[in-house]
């Protein structure tokens, strides 16, 4: 009995004092979705051309399906790259889309352009107004992929999400999902 009441005051120290060490790193997709504020508004269309369709397929957290003038057509969120499967945080990343898109109807903003997988590369506009691939960065459920983007404003956004320790920020060290891709590729050729 005593034994117990000193293993349940440590926890409640430990939660009081040092919230961020007992946060285990996710192991499934039972684990709660960050909820960070979608403050990100959609103003104007940044890129040439606009279709509205419906998200009818949710891949992973940076490829979507969208059924518009019933064609199918696969989106990739350009800017973000989200954690590969069985990366932490892959699973509330496509949960994340998948709560906020699945079976409504968004905006799409894109420039014609398609990535080596002939995927649309767009942004998202969901709730008229919110741009899904920002609001994935500012959960701290993508990465800016500087790669393929300069523009600024996601790299503030992840900033601000690791600052915050919003999604996987939490864990010590998080592993950006193209150097995962990297590394299974050089065991596959190495």
């Amino acid at each position: 009995m005593c034994k117990m009441v000193w293993y349940k005051l440590l926890l409640v120290l430990c939660f009081t004092f040092f919230p961020e060490s007992c946060v285990p790193p996710p192991s499934s997709g039972t684990q709660q979705l960050p909820t960070a504020p979608l403050t990100i508004i959609a103003t104007a269309n940044p890129n040439k051309y606009e279709f509205v369709g419906e998200v009818i397929g949710i891949k992973d957290g940076d490829t979507v399906e969208v059924l518009h003038n019933n064609q199918s057509t696969v989106v990739r969120l350009e800017h973000i790259d989200c954690p590969e499967k069985k990366q932490p945080y892959a699973t509330q990343a496509k949960q994340f889309v998948s709560d906020n898109c699945f079976g409504k109807n968004v905006k799409i903003w894109h420039n014609n352009k398609h990535d080596r997988y002939q995927r649309l590369l767009a942004l998202i506009v969901f709730n008229d107004s919110v741009v899904l691939n920002k609001a994935l960065v500012q959960a701290g459920l993508a990465w800016h992929y500087t790669k393929y983007s300069t523009d600024q404003t996601y790299q503030d956004l992840q900033n601000e999400a690791e600052a915050q320790k919003r999604g996987f920020w939490i864990l010590p060290n998080p592993t950006p999902p193209w150097e995962k891709r990297d590394s299974a590729k050089t065991k596959h050729t190495g």
